[in-house]
């Protein structure tokens, strides 16, 4: 699930430390965790049992 994380888009909103807040799925790699909380935003996991729900 986590294919567009560490991936870059054709085209730019803005850069990531224009972010405040950053939600990952809940099998993000402690990698890019790691990299996303260095920029200094608020890193929120989703919660595993509410992606279940969805299905």
């Amino acid at each position: 699930m986590n294919d567009k994380l560490g991936r870059q888009a054709p085209y730019r909103v803005c850069d990531v430390d224009a972010l405040t807040h950053i939600v990952v799925e809940h099998d993000a790699t402690d990698r890019v965790v790691r990299a996303m909380t260095e920029t200094g935003a608020t890193l929120v996991r989703a919660d595993p049992q509410a992606s279940r729900a969805l299905t």
